[in-house]
């Protein structure tokens, strides 16, 4: 990752870099007569650097950004709560205190989907899978829930999938602004090195006048810490950077979920590697340190941290009885796994591809065997999950079960 140059703070710097230009444009003829290098365009390419860099995003409108992003997914998250608990309403008055239709429509999971926008697009694309399927939807519409209701639950989860992409495509990005803008006021402190190297040179005899072009003026001693700039996280690598602080000698890194914060990074290095343990929105802090001297916090930077589980790799399929329809059902059990979703797809023989899917049940363990109905193709697909993370579907596979004379 390309970080500064300096430890001023960007618009420190940029403010130096003008009042250099002012002031070489003053003195151009001496730095002229004393290289050609400083020749008639070294004050007009300067300026164009420094307008350059001037022109680049600053952080604080990155975090303005990425706040409004997350500002509309909480709104949509609201929205889609509403409809969700509308659903779970309607799915109450069609089997009226049937606990296992509930489950079937993913009660037991809300708690943890209306915290977590990854966790709620699955929520709804599951429960429109079923709300969708013929063993469920007359009985939906007939209670109150139309089909409108139904397709609103697959738009939502759609819209809610995109806004997700969107955040998550300006986090990264936002890497990669960090980069240019730190690259072109590179560019700028390099002119700046070579006129303040210059003048010491010209202007032997006027201490003041090489005080005027240090890049790092002197003073006490005792300035205090400047807050660290350009917090921003690699999503590659999970490295979390930062500029460095002139005169620091340790850094904190902080996290928060909501409001309270946790110290996650205490070290000499403007960078550290560390991986959220679940998935979720967080927001991220830091500061620099020398002894008792502390900076100020920098800029919030919010990231909205997505895992899931590598999906299982396989299901094996095999007919323990034919006759019956006995069906034992294996899969790849998945590190960190804890219970496994079994969906099935029943169709006609020899029908191309699977129809709609329902949730066959909730297991702990890769494997399951039931009877299924026989002169028919049955496709199947598994999805592994914990408390906090779930996978994306395995691939389907399918069995013929064909009567038997």
């Amino acid at each position: 990752m390309i970080t500064k140059k300096f430890s001023k703070s960007f618009d420190d710097a940029l403010t130096q870099a003008y009042l250099f230009h002012s002031e070489f444009v003053a003195d151009q003829a001496l730095f002229g007569a004393f290289s050609p290098k400083f020749g008639i365009t070294y004050a007009d390419d300067f300026l164009a650097l420094i307008t350059a860099a001037d022109d680049t995003k600053l952080n604080q409108d990155d975090l303005n950004m990425q706040t409004a992003i997350t500002n509309d997914l909480d709104l949509k998250m609201e929205s889609h709560k509403q409809h969700y608990q509308k659903l779970l309403l309607h799915v109450d008055f069609a089997w009226p205190g049937d606990v296992t239709k509930l489950k079937v429509f993913g009660k037991n999971l809300y708690d943890e989907a209306r915290r977590v926008p990854a966790k709620m697009v699955n929520l709804l694309q599951d429960t429109y899978r079923e709300a969708n399927s013929t063993a469920y939807k007359a009985a939906l519409i007939a209670a109150g829930f139309v089909q409108a209701d139904i397709t609103l639950l697959d738009t939502y989860a759609d819209g809610l999938q995109n806004k997700l992409n969107e955040q998550q495509s300006f986090i990264r990005h936002s890497a990669t602004r960090a980069e240019e803008r730190a690259v072109a006021f590179n560019k700028v402190w390099d002119v700046m090195t070579q006129i303040s190297g210059a003048s010491k040179l010209i202007f032997t005899e006027s201490p003041a006048k090489i005080g005027y072009y240090l890049l790092y003026p002197e003073g006490s001693g005792s300035e205090p810490l400047t807050a660290p700039e350009n917090l921003t996280v690699d999503v590659a690598t999970m490295i979390f950077s930062w500029d460095p602080v002139e005169g620091a000698s340790e850094y904190q890194l902080e996290m928060a979920i909501g409001t309270e914060w946790e110290v996650i990074y205490t070290g000499a290095d403007n960078f550290v590697n560390y991986v959220p343990p679940a998935s979720g929105i967080r927001q991220y802090r830091a500061l620099a340190k020398s002894g008792s001297n502390v900076s100020d916090y920098s800029l919030l930077m919010m990231y909205n941290h997505v895992a899931i589980l590598p999906s299982p790799g396989y299901i094996s399929l095999s007919v323990t009885n034919a006759t019956t329809g006995e069906l034992s059902i294996l899969w790849e059990s998945v590190n960190e796994a804890t219970f496994y979703r079994l969906f099935h797809s029943q169709v006609a023989l020899g029908a191309p591809a699977a129809g709609e899917y329902t949730l066959v049940g909730e297991y702990p363990t890769a494997s399951y065997a039931d009877a299924f109905p026989t002169n028919y193709r049955h496709w199947f697909h598994v999805v592994a999950g914990n408390s906090e993370l779930l996978s994306t579907a395995s691939d389907s596979v399918y069995v013929d079960m064909p009567l038997v004379p």
